[in-house]
């Protein structure tokens, strides 16, 4: 049988027990010699001795140990009253070169929470598979295609939205962006795939690099939807960390470059959005951009299973109460 937790890092709960009872023990010890300083060594050490039992301290340890595994979310048994989702494979690809921390708030914060709220979105349509990519000089995949889309989140939040990764080197490599996407491809049906690009388009190199990721998505028929972020009509000076990035003495600007952009599109049959510095829901942006597909697939799909936490939680409570109720015993002497 197939069992698991929605949030397995609340066990570690289960840990502080022990130390809580060292606590407890520290306490009642202070407790007595207080009581002894106050009303005197005779009533002082009869009041001490009046301490819970044994079976009141079980009721409280059984009731922790099952509100903390009640609060980890466990899960078994597959839920028939529920299907998995139909969905498609989407690799979302953020440029993270310097000219997106331009603007304010930055081309590249707008893009990590569109991206954010995509991942909301799907989250709860189901059925998808996310993964991301992000590019500078050098393209990297921080999250390979998966169902877990808390995880894919925590790679998007990872995000600096201040100091450019220098890993990624200089540049504006597009192509490598979306040559990196199309190889991160697996498992599902070569129509149900897509690939969704988020960028300014402002690579300083001018030399059209990014053609060889138009033609390696068309080579696999993989659409390519694009997404210009940032102002098309205002060039906007390129922040360095401690002031404005420089060439030969002049502050650098950037501003959208929707020429590229419109190629990448138009070329590999995807969707173009241009929303300047508007806000827009990335999440039904691309929930409309798949109802137009009828090619979906599945094979994958994780089972839904059904929530268990009651069969702790409750319980939990029970224990608490007898906890309260049962009274507390004088020490023999």
């Amino acid at each position: 049988m197939h069992a698991y937790f929605s949030h397995p890092w609340l066990l570690t709960s289960l840990a502080m027990l022990p130390a809580l009872w060292v606590v407890s023990a520290l306490a009642a010890s202070r407790r007595a010699r207080l009581l002894a300083v106050m009303s005197g060594p005779m009533t002082g050490g009869t009041l001490a001795r009046v301490r819970p039992g044994r079976l009141s301290r079980l009721c409280w340890t059984l009731g922790l140990m099952l509100l903390a595994v009640g609060a980890a979310g466990p899960r078994w048994g597959r839920d028939w009253s529920q299907s998995a989702a139909m969905g498609r494979d989407l690799v979302v690809v953020v440029d993270q070169s310097r000219s997106m921390y331009a603007e304010a708030p930055s081309r590249l914060e707008r893009s990590r929470e569109a991206v954010l709220s995509l991942a909301d979105t799907l989250r709860r349509r189901g059925g998808h598979r996310l993964a991301l990519v992000v590019f500078a000089g050098s393209a990297r995949l921080d999250c390979p295609l998966t169902h877990d889309l808390d995880h894919f989140r925590e790679c998007v939040e990872a995000i600096d939205r201040v100091v450019p990764d220098a890993t990624l080197g200089q540049g504006t490599r597009i192509g490598a962006g979306i040559g990196l996407a199309v190889e991160s491809f697996s498992g599902r049906s070569q129509a149900a795939r897509d690939i969704l690009l988020l960028s300014d388009g402002d690579d300083p190199a001018r030399d059209g690099e990014y053609r060889s990721g138009i033609e390696f998505a068309r080579s696999e028929g993989i659409p390519v939807h694009v997404v210009g972020i940032g102002n098309a009509d205002e060039p906007r000076r390129v922040p360095d960390g401690t002031g404005w990035l420089t060439f030969e003495g002049k502050d650098v600007t950037s501003r959208l470059e929707d020429a590229p952009l419109r190629e990448i599109a138009r070329r590999t049959s995807g969707r173009l959005l241009l929303p300047g510095t508007s806000a827009f829901d990335l999440g039904e942006h691309y929930l409309s951009i798949s109802a137009s597909y009828t090619d979906e697939d599945s094979p994958d799909s994780l089972p839904v299973l059904r929530q268990r936490q009651q069969w702790f939680l409750l319980p939990a409570l029970a224990f608490a109460c007898l906890g309260l109720l049962i009274p507390a015993r004088g020490k023999k002497v």
